[in-house]
């Protein structure tokens, strides 16, 4: 009786390509946030700190299919030498993380000053856990398909005669 036999179950040959595909991407995104992280780690080693004053909050804008998102980034102002430096952040945020005349830690580069950011973790390994985090994603999710598609190819071993057989017995109504 059919019952007892499993159905033969075929996913395209693209299913276990875009598997291996999303775990190459992950493992690609994983070096880049390996990256990323050494070097900011080698330049918190060797930054220089100085007390600066959110002097404006850029307000952004972004507006897509799915509505629209405003961020806000922190200029900041600090003096180095009696040198003033101005930079804007590299991270904009919704609510906004900072407030206009509030004091920050600012990290700069010993030797050029202009290399500089707020002393936060966000700015400091934001980008790092960003890419650490969609490549952890494409490799497991690349590493489901794949076994999902030698799963299913494994366990399609049923006699198609059997089957066939079961269909014509079925049909003749």
């Amino acid at each position: 009786m059919f019952f007892g036999k499993s159905i033969q179950v075929t996913t395209p040959k693209g299913f276990l390509r875009v598997g291996y595909g999303l775990m190459v991407a992950g493992i690609i995104m994983f070096m880049v946030a390996c990256y990323n992280y050494e070097n900011e780690k080698s330049f918190i080693k060797t930054a220089q700190h100085a007390t600066g004053t959110v002097i404006n909050m850029i307000e952004s804008i972004n507006n897509s299919s799915s509505g629209s998102n405003t961020t806000y980034t922190p200029v900041v102002k600090f003096v180095v030498d009696g040198h003033e430096y101005t930079f804007t952040s590299n991270t904009g945020t919704n609510p906004p993380e900072y407030q206009q005349g509030q004091r920050v830690d600012v990290i700069y580069a010993q030797h050029d000053p202009t290399n500089a950011n707020i002393n936060d973790n966000l700015n400091n390994w934001g980008g790092a856990l960003i890419f650490a985090g969609i490549g952890v994603f494409c490799i497991l999710f690349g590493a489901i398909f794949a076994i999902f598609r030698n799963k299913i190819k494994s366990n399609s071993n049923m006699d198609m005669t059997s089957f066939r057989m079961f269909n014509q017995q079925n049909n003749q109504f």
